[in-house]
């Protein structure tokens, strides 16, 4: 099996648990989870069907600008999931 079969397999697994946990929950979190559910599970497909090929992107060092972008984004989304999960558990 080569690389991308294992990655891909396992990325349509983990789009079947948060499918499970989008029709399973309520509120904010389900359709959160259920849209990222398909686009894990489209990404998945897409890797294991061989659409998508991994090697094609060259291995470059991201530019200042990317790297900050980056950055950016995991701490709001890190900000985002604090605030559903104090507003979920309070």
């Amino acid at each position: 099996m080569k690389r991308q079969s294992g990655l891909g397999l396992s990325m349509l697994l983990v789009s079947l648990w948060m499918g499970r946990t989008a029709l399973a929950e309520s509120g904010v979190v389900s359709p959160a989870m259920g849209v990222a559910a398909v686009i894990t599970a489209s990404l998945g497909t897409g890797l294991v069907s061989g659409i998508y090929d991994p090697d094609a992107i060259a291995d470059e060092e991201l530019d200042p600008t990317a790297r900050r972008l980056l950055v950016a984004s995991l701490l709001v989304g890190g900000a985002a999931a604090l605030v559903l999960f104090a507003l979920t558990y309070t």
